[in-house]
């Protein structure tokens, strides 16, 4: 399995404070099998135990180096 390094929101890597009107999501993943990516997901929360969710794109066709997403 791969491993996803290099992840940023709004070319931000832990960004903290900021309020954003648009969310657009990038990594990296490194050691896979593959060569290309099929579908990722991505899980927003407002909190650490996921209970909260205000995005889940679900298994979708996301392009690594932007996915962008509408939050609650």
């Amino acid at each position: 399995m791969g491993k996803i390094y290099a992840a940023k929101i709004n070319h931000m890597t832990n960004p903290m404070g900021f309020l954003m009107e648009r969310t657009v999501f990038s990594w990296k993943v490194k050691d896979c099998r593959g060569k290309e990516q099929k579908w990722a997901r991505i899980v927003v929360a407002e909190d650490a135990s996921f209970e909260k969710t205000v995005c889940d794109t679900g298994e979708a066709d996301l392009d690594s180096r932007a996915a962008r997403l509408s939050l609650k």
